[in-house]
């Protein structure tokens, strides 16, 4: 396979939602940006995270 590929873990949404440049530049350019239903419920289920809206 040829491209970028990314599956984000917890931390990583976290820290993309709170505006880290470094991994929005990583994940600007890939073909493909993935996240998995266990990193979905993990970042729901703590009540004082925000959806970074």
């Amino acid at each position: 396979m040829n491209g970028n590929r990314f599956l984000l873990d917890t931390n990583a949404i976290v820290a993309l939602l709170d505006g880290n440049a470094d991994i929005n530049r990583l994940i600007i350019g890939a073909d493909w940006v993935g996240v998995s239903i266990i990193s979905v419920l993990e970042y729901m289920s703590f009540s004082n995270l925000s959806m970074g809206l």
